[in-house]
C-alpha cells in the first residue's frame, strides 16, 4: 500500500501519532478527572470538565500567543459538531434516567414500600 503524500513531505504517519496522543489524552481525562467524580452530582462533572477546558484554553494562548488568528474559529467549529453530537445523547439519556426513577417510586407505592426500601437500603 503506498502512503499518502502531503505538502510537507511527510506520511500519514504523523496523523497516526496525533489520534494516538488524542486518544491517551481522552483516556487520561477520563481516569484523572472525571472517573473519580462520576458518582457525584452532575454539576461536579459540568464543572471540572469547564476547568479543564480553561486550563487548555490557557495552555493554548500562552503556548501560541494571542496573536494565533483561526484557532478560535477552528476550535468553537469542532465544539459545536461535538456539542451537537452528543448533546442529545445526554439529553436522552438525562430523560431516561428520569422515567426510570419515577417508574422505580410507582413501584414503590403500589407494593407498599417506603422510598428508602425502594431506592435498595434496607429497612430496620
Amino acid at each position: 500500500m503506498r502512503a499518502c503524500r502531503f505538502p510537507s513531505g511527510t506520511t500519514d504517519g504523523g496523523q497516526r501519532r496525533v489520534v494516538i496522543i488524542v486518544a491517551a489524552m481522552g483516556l487520561l481525562v477520563h481516569f484523572l478527572i472525571i472517573g473519580p467524580i462520576l458518582d457525584a452530582p452532575p454539576i461536579n462533572q459540568l464543572l471540572a470538565t469547564g476547568g479543564l477546558l480553561f486550563l487548555l484554553q490557557s495552555f493554548a494562548t500562552l503556548l501560541l500567543g494571542t496573536k494565533f488568528i483561526g484557532a478560535a474559529n477552528t476550535i468553537y467549529g469542532i465544539l459545536l459538531i461535538v456539542f451537537t453530537i452528543f448533546m442529545p445523547v445526554g439529553i436522552w439519556g438525562f430523560v431516561v434516567r428520569c422515567w426510570e426513577r419515577r417508574a422505580a417510586a410507582q413501584r414503590a407505592r403500589a407494593t407498599g414500600a417506603t422510598s428508602a426500601q425502594g431506592a435498595g437500603a434496607s429497612a430496620r
